[in-house]
């Protein structure tokens, strides 16, 4: 029976820090996070292989996955959103977004 109420209450616990007003992140401006921007180097490695002909938007996918695991969110996005741009149908460039 205590292994239950450990487990219930360490599934509950993601709950708990979603109800803190402290950590929400502020409205951004839509200009900021669309904003196209460079490949960038020395910024991490991170591949995921995804469904597009287009190098460039694989490229721009991958940089994107590198900025969100640096926590770089509003880099990240733009990243996304210009993989986007060069194939709109990147479902995973989508994804990356929300």
């Amino acid at each position: 029976m205590s292994s239950f109420l450990v487990v219930a209450a360490v599934a509950a616990t993601p709950l708990l820090a979603q109800s803190h007003s402290g950590h929400a992140m502020p409205p951004l401006p839509r200009e900021l996070i669309e904003r196209p921007l460079p490949l960038r180097t020395g910024i991490g490695a991170a591949h995921d292989a995804v469904s597009t002909r287009e190098p460039q938007a694989q490229a721009y996918y991958d940089q994107g996955l590198a900025y969100l695991h640096s926590f770089m969110w509003i880099e990240a996005a733009r990243s996304f959103h210009q993989a986007l741009r060069l194939d709109p149908m990147l479902a995973m460039a989508d994804v990356g977004l929300s």
